[in-house]
C-alpha cells in the first residue's frame, strides 16, 4: 500500500517537473525534424503521417529522450539524501517498482503530447486530408483482397 503512495507522488513530481515538458517539446522538434524536407510539398497531414513510417533513429532517439524524466528520479534522490528515508519506510521493492512505472508511464505521455502537439501545429497549416489522399485510400481499399 506504500508504494502506492510513491506512485502517486511520482507521478506527481514528474507532471510537475520542468523536465516532462522539455521532453515534449523535444519529442515535437524531433517530429519537425523527421518531415522539415516534405513540409513544402506535403499537401495534408495525412501525406506527412504516411511519410513517416521508415524513419528508426528518430524512434530511438524519442524513446532515449522520453524515458529522461521519470528516470532520473533515482539521482535527484540519492543526490539530496532522501533514498535512505524512502527506502527505510517503503522497502526496497516499494521505492523501485513506483520509479519504473512512473518512467513508463512518462514516457508514454511525453510521447502522447509531443504527438499531439505535433499534429495540432500541423493541422493549423494543412488540411487533415487533400483530394489526392482521398483517391488513394479509395485505391488502397479497392486493392484490398479481403
Amino acid at each position: 500500500m506504500k508504494g502506492f503512495c510513491k506512485l502517486g507522488a511520482d507521478l506527481k513530481r514528474m507532471l510537475l517537473s520542468s523536465r516532462f515538458y522539455l521532453t515534449v517539446l523535444a519529442v515535437f522538434a524531433l517530429c519537425i525534424l523527421s518531415v522539415c524536407g516534405e513540409l513544402k510539398t506535403a499537401g495534408s497531414v495525412y501525406s506527412l503521417v504516411s511519410l513517416r513510417h521508415g524513419i528508426g533513429a528518430f524512434l530511438m532517439a524519442m524513446s532515449v529522450l522520453a524515458a529522461l524524466p521519470g528516470s532520473l528520479f533515482y539521482r535527484e534522490d540519492l543526490e539530496n539524501n532522501y533514498i535512505h528515508g524512502l527506502r527505510s519506510r517503503v522497502g526496497h521493492g516499494g521505492y523501485c517498482w513506483p520509479l519504473v512505472l512512473t518512467a513508463a508511464v512518462g514516457a508514454f505521455f511525453a510521447v502522447l503530447l509531443g504527438y499531439l502537439l505535433f499534429y495540432g501545429v500541423l493541422r493549423l497549416g494543412y488540411p487533415m486530408i487533400a483530394e489526392a489522399d482521398l483517391a488513394e485510400m479509395a485505391y488502397m481499399n479497392d486493392a484490398t483482397p479481403y
